[in-house]
């Protein structure tokens, strides 16, 4: 019987540990980076107005942007969720691209929504440091939306990305403007900057930042 009782206790102890490990793991936040990266892979997943797997449902609830105030309560919202009707994002950022090479990006993403229409407008530079050319400079800004599918679910009601690619340049910038009919509960917008040379593909890490 005391045997019995110190294996069980071992296995316990072997267990819990794992059982920690597992907790963590399901309750850690994702980097913004991480986050763009899911979206891009849930949006390819789905055809538009096709509902989405109650998994891809709730990542969409906690990290989008609500469109409405209604549509979740402060404690459901990410903090990397913002909303006020018309909202406005700053983007900045900065990384090596290649030897004795910086690249550095400044710019604004504003999107304006209204009752089943929006519009968004944005203003993105990166330009070389130290002026050094490259293959290709491209500037990019995604915005995606997410609405009621059926009675209850929640799909991908807008996909739309914005590219502006550049050969032989140190210096992109890209300005643009559009407008949208959308059922839209929640929305989320992205921004990324890729140098491309000879044999190096590089991303330049933006922050984006509500104003």
């Amino acid at each position: 019987m005391r045997k019995a009782i110190i294996l069980l206790l071992t296995l316990v102890l072997t267990i819990l540990p794992v059982l920690s490990v597992s907790a963590e793991s399901n309750t850690e936040e994702l980097d913004s980076q991480a986050i763009a990266e899911r979206f891009d892979e849930i949006n390819s997943k789905y055809e538009l107005n096709e509902k989405f797997s109650e998994e891809d449902a709730e990542f969409v609830k906690k990290y989008a942007i609500p469109a409405q105030p209604s549509q979740s309560s402060q404690s459901e919202v990410s903090i990397n969720s913002f909303w006020d009707g018309n909202t406005k994002f700053t983007l900045a950022g900065y990384g090596k691209v290649g030897q004795n090479s910086y690249v550095k990006t400044v710019g604004f993403i504003e999107v304006q929504l209204g009752l089943v229409s929006g519009s968004m407008n944005f203003s993105m530079t990166s330009n070389d440091v130290n002026k050094i050319y490259h293959n290709t400079f491209t500037n990019e800004v995604k915005i995606a939306a997410y609405g009621v599918v059926g009675s209850d679910g929640i799909g991908l009601t807008l996909d739309r990305t914005y590219t502006n690619t550049l050969n032989n340049a140190n210096y992109n910038k890209y300005l643009d403007t559009d407008s949208y009919l959308a059922n839209m509960a929640y929305y989320q917008v992205s921004a990324s900057v890729k140098v491309k040379d000879t044999g190096l593909t590089t991303f330049v890490p933006i922050t984006m930042t509500k104003e």
